[in-house]
């Protein structure tokens, strides 16, 4: 690429989705950075994809199309591809590594919005808002929840599964409550935890000791089913099971029979079929607040994901590494089971 050439920018997105994520702000800066090609309808086909990017520099990617070797191969000059959601995008990792070309996705724009709907649903069953609000709702009832449940949510010791992005931004709001804080996660180090005040111990322990349990880990094909019903059972009745990131991590049908015993309070925003089935056994269960995957998706994050392009865009013409969006490096692509395919 010559001085006098700018840098081209293939967005593999639906127009609506170029809309959602850059703000009007971000779209003059990125049509001053680059020239565009896009976007427009989205690409499902790897072969069409390929003769898009022939020429392309940088990729800004939202479908879920897969890029293998060939296509890769049909665009020598492609340095960086940025997957514009929260997981890494579908590539062969291989030969993008081989490459060197550069590989981000934006799952920290999320971690805000996520934190703060856990924040929210945590509070929400704790003081018995929803099912107040339900009974109040309802002629002839006076409160929805049992007195000996109506307990403050200060000064709990509250227990995360991952504690990634998402959890470390929950404790900064959950500081005001002066919470003691217990973590599982094999990928973060116990002084990473110890830093943002929190105790390394083990998946049991943290079931054991907690008040609440936040599952807000990072899913890879080891975490399915990673909480079963040894672990639901160390739960108390007055105990409050948050699933936040993925509902695989818990097994459901140990957890249906659970609730449906009362055996403790759930809140949930992420569930093996989404849209939740009408006739799933959640909707009729009074001790579990839902709500449908919308703790990510807010406008602030959504407008997040294209400053961070745009900043790391710019980095990019400059000829720096990106540093706004998250690196997939290769650790992550190993532990998520890609690594060498698509």
């Amino acid at each position: 690429m010559n001085e006098q050439e700018r840098v081209k920018v293939v967005l593999q997105m639906p127009r609506g989705r170029f809309e959602q994520i850059f703000a009007p702000s971000a779209r003059e800066r990125l049509q001053g950075l680059a020239e565009l090609i896009g976007p427009g309808d989205s690409v499902q086909h790897a072969d069409t994809l390929a003769e898009r990017i022939a020429e392309a520099d940088v990729l800004f990617v939202q479908s879920r199309v897969a890029l293998d070797r060939a296509a890769l191969d049909a665009a020598p000059r492609l340095r960086w591809i940025a997957q514009t959601s929260g997981s890494p995008p579908l590539v062969d990792y291989r030969a993008v590594f081989q490459r060197g070309i550069a590989v981000t996705d934006c799952r920290n724009a999320f971690h805000r919005s996520v934190a703060e709907m856990a924040l929210a649903l945590y509070l929400a069953v704790s003081r018995g808002v929803v099912a107040h609000d339900r009974a109040l709702h309802t002629p002839d009832q006076a409160e929805g929840q049992a007195k000996q449940y109506n307990q403050e949510a200060s000064f709990r010791t509250l227990g995360f599964v991952g504690f990634g992005g998402i959890a470390q931004m929950l404790v900064r709001f959950l500081t005001p409550f002066e919470p003691r804080l217990l973590a599982y996660d094999p990928y973060v180090s116990a002084s990473t935890m110890a830093a943002a005040g929190a105790e390394a111990v083990s998946l049991p322990e943290v079931f054991r000791q907690s008040d609440s349990v936040f599952i807000v880990a990072m899913p890879n094909p080891q975490s399915q089913g990673l909480v079963g019903a040894a672990e639901l059972d160390l739960l108390r009745p007055e105990s409050i099971l948050l699933v936040m990131s993925r509902s695989s991590f818990v097994d459901e049908a140990a957890l249906i029979e659970r609730l449906e015993a009362g055996r403790f309070r759930a809140a949930m925003d992420v569930f093996d079929r989404e849209p939740l089935p009408a006739g799933h056994p959640y909707r009729n269960l009074p001790n579990v607040v839902l709500t449908p995957h919308r703790a990510g998706g807010t406008r602030e994050a959504y407008w997040r994901i294209g400053q961070s392009l745009v900043d790391d865009l710019e980095r990019f013409v400059a000829g720096q590494p990106p540093i706004h969006c998250v690196v997939v490096d290769e650790a992550t692509v190993r532990r998520l089971g890609r690594y060498g395919d698509t």
